[in-house]
């Protein structure tokens, strides 16, 4: 592909969140509105470039991308990126230092929500009467009762004196787990699973992984994968008669 440039009408969906990435795009000409789950995060204009995490990792798009004028961009495929970057190194610069701002407004724009999440619940609230959870650790059948709507899952760290109410230091060994892992949340009389924004090695629940800093349905016998230690979830929600 010989960067093929293409002109977009305004207000056309260029991808949508979900979608594969194959390419990424330089703006030559208008502006593109970047929106997560439907909140607008940034509006790009001329030498501007987007749509380079899915090429750079291979994974679906993480937001939306709209032409907010008339458009003119290339487009971008890996085979071009190599070329591009071999030919001009300043570009490999340019994308590493917009990677990085990106990295900084994601973990700004994480830190509000965090905060806006936390005001809903008040850390080490017990669990309200006739709800009891547990996690057991798949293979020593370990046992780590559930007691506040707020729990966390890692490893134990010295240096803060931070330590989990789930603290799987004895059986990670190699520190394949974070930690501050995940969290477990008991809300509106569900309980829900979040994994913290920075952890290396993933979170699973039945085998399907999970993105770090939303909310996925916690359900009593589900599965769930830390590194290279798998818990299983259990829980008892008496209803109210």
């Amino acid at each position: 592909m010989e960067n093929e440039i293409v002109k977009i009408p305004k207000g056309v969906v260029i991808f949508r969140e979900g979608e594969e990435g194959n390419f990424m795009y330089l703006i030559l000409k208008g502006k593109v509105k970047i929106l997560r789950k439907g909140q607008e995060i940034a509006t790009l204009g001329k030498g501007d470039f987007f749509g380079d995490l899915g090429l750079l990792t291979g994974l679906p798009r993480i937001a939306d991308a709209i032409s907010e004028e008339d458009c003119e961009l290339i487009l971008v495929d890996e085979s071009s990126f190599d070329k591009i970057i071999k030919s001009d190194p300043t570009l490999s610069i340019r994308i590493l230092r917009k990677l990085a701002h990106r990295l900084r407004e994601m973990y700004s724009l994480m830190d509000r929500m965090e905060k806006e999440e936390t005001s809903l619940e008040v850390e080490n609230e017990p669990l309200p009467p006739g709800v009891k959870a547990w996690f057991e650790l798949e293979k020593e059948g370990e046992i780590f009762p559930i007691e506040q709507k707020i729990t966390f899952i890692g490893r134990k760290d010295l240096t803060s004196s931070f330590i989990p109410h789930v603290d799987l230091s004895p059986y990670d060994k190699n520190r394949y787990i974070s930690r501050r892992h995940a969290r477990v949340i008991f809300r509106n009389g569900k309980f829900y699973i979040k994994e913290e924004v920075g952890v290396l090695n993933g979170t699973f629940l039945d085998d399907r992984r999970i993105k770090p800093g939303f909310l996925y349905d916690l359900e009593d016998g589900t599965r769930v994968t830390l590194g290279r230690l798998t818990l299983i979830f259990h829980s008892k929600i008496k209803q109210a008669s």
